[in-house]
């Protein structure tokens, strides 16, 4: 099997003429990870960049299309990926959360007006020509599909965007229709290959405390796509980049490859080929638009998100809080360690504490991490939670359910770097 595709996600395109400036637009991109204003830009930039590949034929995007579900974004992507189709592209789409909204909304001045939105059964007409009209089989509950997308390579796009009370969630009746695909492949002699819009293993261990970072029951789907014989899996979702393998009970591997969203930090799209029995990944980053541009985006998103939790009612309450996040945010490295009396490393002692926290998310996301055992930063957060034992039993048990206990301190530091050794951008996946 010797083919190549691109992997781009979380476009979360939006048509920047409904509205995207004033007061309101400025206060929501306050603590926004994504570039709004510039967003068609990026997405056409690097359109323009695959376009120029004449050897690679084949896009596959999962999910979140828009950025929450307008008609005229939708209306204008379709208008790109057709500009894409005529450059020689066979494009293959999921849809997702992010992709229907009865209420959407544009930024204009002060306000919020409501927009024409789109309802989710709308979509596989609006999206026919990127999937489904080239699919074998089509679960038309879920919005799954099946398509050959080169001579015995089947793409199994998996829907899972469910209910509002169970997003990201793969029910029985669908297991039923997925089993029955991916029987029918190796019957026909094909290899399948799959999409999901949520990631199927949490990109950092920490991100097994956050509901919403992977599919649910991702244990399940994991080992159901492996002891099936699916050992691939492209996703998206959380935006960040991420290389995790999973070894199902019974010895069978896979692995989940989570794309960030193109467009915001850190802003890659992928390419993948399969020759020889390896799975080659190279990760891209638009090369037309401002990394740092995209880095200070990111940066204000966290201590901004912050500043918001910590608002509260009443009087006392918000000079409590104003002089919490004061404090916060002038605190560094050094003088954080002296109130627990501990000594840290002369290289970190200087940083300020929110850009130390902003770093490390930033790492996570960018799929970097690079803080092993023997690093200052690992050896100071371990002293961190030894000086802060109690705090850290207590949260454990809060956290902890009695089929899931919970290590906070194990799951904060193998988060600091990457524990499979695998490249989380580019690698060979034997």
């Amino acid at each position: 099997m010797n083919t190549s595709f691109y992997v781009l996600t979380d476009t979360h395109y939006f048509e920047t003429s409904l509205g995207c400036s004033g007061e309101a637009y400025e206060y929501y991109m306050q603590t926004e990870q994504m570039c709004l204003k510039e967003n068609q830009e990026i997405c056409r930039a690097v359109f323009e960049e695959i376009a120029k590949d004449k050897e690679t034929n084949i896009v596959i995007m999962p999910g979140d299309l828009s950025k929450d579900g307008e008609y005229e974004s939708h209306v204008s992507l379709i208008k790109d990926l057709r500009k894409l189709k005529e450059a020689g592209k066979e494009i293959y789409v999921l849809t997702a959360r992010h992709d229907f909204n009865d209420t959407p909304h544009c930024y204009q001045g002060a306000e919020k007006p409501t927009i024409k939105g789109t309802k989710r059964e709308e979509l596989p007409e609006l999206y026919a020509e990127f999937g489904y009209n080239q699919a074998i089989a089509v679960d038309e509950i879920s919005l799954s599909y099946v398509a050959e997308i080169a001579p015995k390579l089947r793409l199994l796009a998996i829907n899972s965007d469910g209910t509002a009370e169970k997003k990201g969630y793969i029910d029985e009746r669908l297991y039923t229709w997925l089993k029955e695909q991916i029987d029918k492949a190796k019957t026909d002699g094909c290899k399948v290959i799959a999409m999901n819009h949520y990631p199927i293993i949490p990109q950092a261990p920490i991100f097994e405390l956050i509901g919403d970072a992977k599919i649910k029951e991702y244990k399940k789907v994991a080992a159901f796509l492996a002891d099936n014989g699916v050992k691939y899996i492209f996703t998206g979702h959380m935006h960040g980049q991420s290389v995790k393998p999973f070894i199902s009970d019974t010895g069978n591997m896979m692995y989940d490859i989570q794309t960030s969203a193109l467009v915001g930090f850190p802003a890659k799209y992928r390419k993948v080929t399969f020759n020889d029995g390896a799975c080659h990944i190279e990760s891209f980053r638009i090369n037309a638009f401002s990394d740092e541009y995209m880095k200070a985006q990111f940066n204000q998103m966290i201590p901004n998100r912050l500043k918001k939790m910590l608002k509260a009612e009443g009087d006392d309450a918000k000079f409590i809080n104003k002089f919490l996040y004061k404090k916060l945010n002038s605190l560094n490295v050094g003088t954080l360690c002296r109130l627990l009396w501990i000594i840290p490393d002369k290289s970190i002692k200087k940083i300020k504490i929110m850009d130390f926290a902003c770093n490390l998310v930033m790492q996570v996301f960018a799929g970097t991490q690079d803080y092993n055992p023997d690093t200052a930063v690992y050896k100071t957060v371990v002293k961190i939670f030894k000086r802060l034992g109690f705090v850290m039993k207590k949260l454990n048990k809060k956290l902890s359910k009695p089929e899931n206990p919970v290590d906070l301190p194990n799951l904060i530091l193998n988060s600091l770097y990457n524990t499979t050794g695998i490249d989380n951008n580019n690698c060979i996946l034997e």
